[in-house]
């Protein structure tokens, strides 16, 4: 939403998708608020480890980061070892439609050099434990000590995925 907006008169239409294709019918109309916009400081929280994405609970234990050069073809691999305690809080289904988790890797200039995204179902899914997660081929000329990895939420629109930041992990 743009700053301007004030979520004063913000509504939420729902609208009969099995009607004919030239009229929908009206289902009803709800009244909806704006979530408080953050403050620049307060954009990824680093005083929870707790992130809420409800079902779910998942909490970060620790984490670390490491590189490695492949001389072949002059490309750094980069690892995150994170140690996750996933929870859910409700016994609600969830299909591959609902909400991933991604690790984005963040360089010193502010530059995504690369991400991976897990699910809460299905193969590859988020699980209590360690996990490691990959950045691989990334074309840099120089190792990044000031690393960060940034931690999204991220939901399926019809107009494309969308991303909200949820924590940034630094190094």
């Amino acid at each position: 939403m743009p700053e301007w907006e004030t979520g004063n008169n913000l509504a939420l239409h729902f609208f009969d998708a099995k009607s004919s294709s030239s009229y929908k019918r009206s289902l009803g109309t709800f009244k909806v608020a704006l979530q408080e916009r953050p403050k620049p400081d307060d954009a990824a929280d680093t005083t929870t480890d707790v992130l809420q994405l409800y079902p779910f609970k998942v909490g970060i234990n620790n984490y670390s980061v490491s590189t490695s050069f492949n001389k072949g073809d002059f490309t750094y691999s980069y690892q995150l070892k994170v140690d996750l305690q996933v929870d859910r809080t409700d016994p609600v289904v969830v299909d591959q439609n609902f909400s991933k988790l991604e690790f984005a890797l963040v360089d010193g200039r502010g530059r995504e050099l690369g991400s991976q995204a897990f699910g809460f179902t299905g193969q590859n899914k988020l699980a209590s434990g360690v996990q490691y997660i990959d950045f691989s081929s990334i074309k840099t000329d120089y190792v990044d000590t000031d690393m960060t990895i940034n931690v999204y939420e991220v939901i399926a629109t019809p107009s494309g995925e969308s991303r909200r930041l949820l924590k940034q992990l630094k190094q």
